[in-house]
């Protein structure tokens, strides 16, 4: 009789368990945040497992994810490009942390840095990746598209404004 004793406070444990993630949904993020800080290596090995054994609930999450991190999205893989472009031409790979592009461009007022104009932006390296610019904080300005079109490979020091 032990055993059903055994299985009977396993199954308590397990409801216990249960309630408890459902009544205190933030304290069991906070802890799994925690926990994934702590051991990011056995977190996304984890991870991983999980997405492997349940590709259609993995397909599910993302496209949920994409549908409301639209804008995170888009700026990630434009950084996944142009770290891929810096790497094909030989030069150095920098890193853009997320948010810096919002700050770059709140630095020049949400103006291009070469006309001063108030367009939609795109992303320009100051001394191009062809020429040995590299993909960092540092070579990376607003520009309108025609400025960027214009400018190509040449080099055009931006104007503080």
């Amino acid at each position: 009789m032990p055993n059903k004793d055994i299985v009977k406070r396993r199954e308590t444990c397990r409801l216990a368990e249960i309630r408890y993630r459902i009544n205190h949904p933030e304290k069991v993020k906070e802890s799994q945040r925690k926990y994934r800080e702590a051991h990011p290596d056995r977190a996304k090995e984890q991870s991983s497992r999980w997405r492997l054994a349940h590709p259609k609930e993995f397909k599910v999450l993302y496209e949920k994810w994409e549908k409301n991190h639209r804008e995170r999205r888009r700026e990630f893989w434009r950084e996944n490009w142009m770290k891929r472009r810096a790497f094909k031409l030989g030069t150095r790979v920098g890193r853009l942390p997320r948010g810096y592009w919002k700050a770059i461009v709140t630095l020049y007022g949400g103006h291009c840095a070469y006309c001063g104009l108030s367009k939609p932006l795109c992303r320009d390296h100051v001394i191009p990746l062809v020429r040995g610019g590299r993909h960092e904080v540092e070579n990376i300005v607003p520009a309108c598209v025609s400025c960027n079109s214009s400018k190509k490979d040449r080099l055009w020091l931006p104007v503080i404004v």
